[in-house]
């Protein structure tokens, strides 16, 4: 059995990381993500991140060792709660938003049952420059500088790092 320190009183989610054998827990109340050693009975600080007053995470699990939490955010002038998955990087602090937002929600439990691919347009080659709205968008709207033949590949990475592309060819007229 294992009592965290009092100093953390808003703890949010619990998750175990296989890979180090340490608890993780995420702490409202400092917003802090911290890791238990079990062995050695002592709390280590691993990110602190700013969420404000109208963001905060709910849960916590690790995944082929990737972290991955419920981003909860209140819109004050809906006065809702949504719901985004997002993976945690631990050394930068970065979140990849993963998924589409849940309105209305409050995510008191994570079950994840898949982790969708990370999708990604590039241009391949093209007498111009092809851009792109959103290139993490499957359904981008692409605009083009020149006319000309341009090739377009799009990819989707999965979580173990298998890469899956196909590639386009459009006309610009």
């Amino acid at each position: 059995m294992t009592t965290l320190p009092a100093a953390y009183t808003d703890i949010r989610g619990l998750a175990y990381r296989e890979s180090d054998s340490k608890v993780y827990y995420w702490d409202e109340s400092t917003e802090s993500l911290m890791r238990y050693d079990t062995t050695a009975k002592k709390s280590e600080y691993v990110v602190g991140l700013i969420l404000g007053t109208n963001g905060m995470i709910d849960e916590i699990t690790f995944i082929n060792g990737h972290l991955f939490v419920s981003l909860r955010y209140y819109d004050p002038l809906t006065t809702l709660w949504s719901m985004r998955l997002a993976e945690l990087d631990l050394v930068t602090a970065a979140f990849t938003v993963t998924g589409p937002v849940i309105t209305d929600c409050s995510a008191h439990s994570l079950l994840i049952q898949s982790i969708p691919e990370v999708i990604s347009w590039k241009q391949i080659s093209g007498p111009g420059v092809a851009a792109f709205t959103n290139p993490a968008d499957p359904a981008t709207t692409t605009t083009y500088s020149v006319p000309g033949q341009y090739v377009l590949e799009l990819s989707a990475t999965a979580l173990n790092g298998t890469v899956i592309s196909d590639t386009v060819t459009v006309d610009v007229l």
